[in-house]
């Protein structure tokens, strides 16, 4: 079960039982569940000092940022259900990344003790671990439904397959740049980092100039 809040990993939790879905959807439509209330997360937020306070609020003053809403501030969730079939038996998850014609690609390794890999920090760039079969499937995907740019999670299901269990347009750039190189169209090896807003900077201009007959 997942609300429809938060990211890496936050906001998600397995139900063992029927019991534990039946009481999970009768929450969510009646009452509402609090975001960051039943996940690994919880119990590490703490009331700060004044000392604490102060510092935290020049990190953000001097930044010229605004400070994100504190947990207990977040809206209540409730009126939906969003549900997963629960895969078992992967210890990690392939990230696929497809801007244009390109696709990037790495492993997140879960949690130790844990089923989820999104947000570990895990991360495996090693190229040959990334199934070639999970790039083509993203990349088949994002052609076919004419994104831009697009990031997917796979997951291998019960039968051997690899399924989409996530996708997503908004990712962290740097887990995107760290990639070695990245897969053309052809699935043929590139080396090299590259930052997605440069790819989708280049993406832009190539349509412009196509647009004005001059590519």
């Amino acid at each position: 079960m997942k609300l429809r809040s938060g990211a890496g990993a936050v906001n998600i939790v397995k139900c063992d039982s029927h019991e534990q879905a039946i009481q999970f959807t009768h929450e969510i439509f009646s009452r509402g569940i609090v975001p960051y209330s039943f996940n690994e997360y919880e119990g590490r937020q703490h009331e700060l000092s004044w000392k604490e306070k102060i510092l935290y609020s020049l990190q953000y003053l001097l930044k010229g940022k605004i400070p994100p809403l504190p947990v207990h501030q977040q809206p209540i969730q409730q009126g939906y259900l969003y549900a997963q079939e629960y895969l078992k038996n992967n210890p990690y998850d392939i990230r696929i990344t497809v801007i244009g014609k390109r696709a990037f690609g790495f492993i997140r390794y879960n949690r130790p003790d844990d089923f989820r890999a999104s947000g570990s920090g895990n991360i495996d760039y090693t190229p040959e671990k990334v199934p070639l079969d999970a790039v083509r499937m993203a990349m088949q995907i994002s052609e076919t439904l004419s994104f831009q740019s697009m990031c997917y999670d796979l997951l291998y299901n019960n039968k051997g397959e690899l399924v989409v269990n996530e996708m997503s347009y908004g990712y962290v750039d740097k887990a995107v740049h760290d990639c070695p190189g990245h897969w053309d169209h052809n699935l043929q090896w590139i080396e090299g980092n590259v930052w997605p807003q440069h790819a989708h900077i280049q993406d832009f201009i190539e349509y412009i100039l196509q647009q004005a007959g001059i590519a």
